[in-house]
């Protein structure tokens, strides 16, 4: 009876320096990827345009306007260059403050 509590002990402890040595390796990955993934300049771009959209600032999210913009705005849809596509956010925007 002790010697298979003895293995089993042994089993439990060799699993659990398996689990450590995995967490610490995850933990070393997750260490060195956090800081790339909040300085990605995608990342930032999306929480510029979110507080855009949520201030109706049309001007800020034209910046981020390709030339032509397919743009649907309620049940109005329609490709717009940059610059009327920016009027026709702003116009929303000022409708439906």
């Amino acid at each position: 009876m002790f010697t298979t509590f003895t293995a089993i002990n042994n089993l439990c402890k060799i699993k659990n320096a398996r689990t450590s040595i995995e967490m610490k390796t995850l933990i070393l990955i997750l260490s060195f990827a956090f800081p790339f993934s909040m300085s990605n300049p995608m990342t930032q771009n999306i929480s510029i345009i979110t507080k855009a959209i949520g201030d109706g600032d049309a001007a800020t999210l034209g910046n981020y306007f390709d030339n032509s913009v397919e743009l649907t705005i309620l049940d109005k849809q329609d490709v717009l260059d940059k610059v009327k596509a920016t009027e026709a956010l702003k116009s929303f925007f000022l409708k439906n403050k």
